[in-house]
């Protein structure tokens, strides 16, 4: 119970949108990539639905997702 009850805590959230994260840099990223638009958005369809994503790594987490639900 420690571990959830202190360290999976949601403690950081985004002054933009709210969203809370438990780490610093969680929401340094999420600021970066969501709001912050500092590189360019990349535009990487998945083949199965559409959707698109910011980077390839995106992509390979949203595919396996989508495996693990097929299962």
């Amino acid at each position: 119970m420690h571990i959830v009850e202190e360290h999976l805590k949601l403690r950081h959230e985004c002054s933009t949108c709210n969203q809370m994260f438990n780490l610093k840099s969680s929401l340094t990223n999420h600021v970066r990539n969501k709001h912050k638009r500092l590189r360019p958005r990349e535009n990487i369809l998945c083949d199965c639905c559409g959707k698109s994503f910011m980077n390839t790594l995106s992509l390979q987490r949203h595919v396996a997702s989508r495996v693990e639900r097929s299962f």
